[in-house]
């Protein structure tokens, strides 16, 4: 597993890693383990939490920024782990730039890490049972709904 976080480029978007720097910009958009953040003492935690996890190889969690101002938009990610040679993806965008494709471009340049320099089999995702922006976004991917393992959730799967 990678214990850094790859610098991506696609057509619009720099996907990279995350620094106290970006705390203002992420406030917005912060979620730990489901639940919303509040404060930039919360967003510093966060950050301190997801460096440990980069570190122990057990997630890699990007900033989505657009092409050339930098400005974070969303963040994404894989999440709780590799086991079985699977990958679990999340991700938020500001609603300021859903709609637009943006999260395609992400999604895409993440799979092309899971599958390709982690050698992951599969990838999956949780949207939440009402969420169909989400579930068209995981679809357009080319992921496939799936028995879900929990009760609130829908459960999504992409294969190499």
């Amino acid at each position: 597993m990678l214990t850094y976080v790859p610098h991506l480029l696609t057509s619009r978007l720099v996907l990279r890693h995350l620094s106290l720097e970006d705390k203002e910009q992420l406030l917005p958009i912060s979620f730990y383990n489901g639940k919303p953040l509040h404060t930039l003492d919360e967003i510093v935690e966060k950050l301190r939490k997801i460096d440990a996890d980069i570190d122990a190889g057990n997630t890699i969690h990007w900033g989505i920024a657009l092409k050339p101002e930098g400005t974070i938009i969303g963040t994404i990610g894989f999440y709780r782990g590799f086991r079985d040679n699977t990958g679990e993806i999340g991700y938020v965008l500001n609603e300021k730039f859903r709609g637009h494709g943006f999260m395609q471009e992400a999604i895409k340049a993440v799979l092309q890490v899971g599958f390709n320099q982690l050698l992951l089999d599969q990838v999956i995702a949780y949207t939440g049972l009402d969420n169909t922006a989400s579930s068209k976004v995981l679809q357009t991917a080319g992921f496939t709904e799936t028995a879900s393992d929990q009760d609130q959730y829908r459960k999504w799967i992409i294969y190499k």
